[in-house]
């Protein structure tokens, strides 16, 4: 992922995701903010761009979930 940090605004340049991924990006509602999600069958991550106390930052948030389709459930 691509940004451009100027003037108090984070601007997206480019999100290409790695093999296997997909990416997904949202309405960017806070122009201080961007945000894009990176994801493949069973993990999702969100990278977050951001301006923390007026410098540029990061953060990248790993969600990550099993298939429970195959589990049983007693009841």
């Amino acid at each position: 992922m691509t940004v451009r940090f100027s003037d108090g605004k984070v601007e997206l340049k480019a999100a290409r995701p790695n093999s296997g991924y997909r990416v997904y990006v949202p309405e960017q509602n806070n122009p201080g903010e961007v945000i894009v999600y990176f994801y493949n069958n069973d993990t999702a991550y969100q990278v977050r761009a951001f301006y923390n106390y007026g410098k540029p930052d990061s953060k990248v948030t790993k969600y990550q979930w099993s298939d429970r389709r195959n589990q049983s459930v007693d009841g």
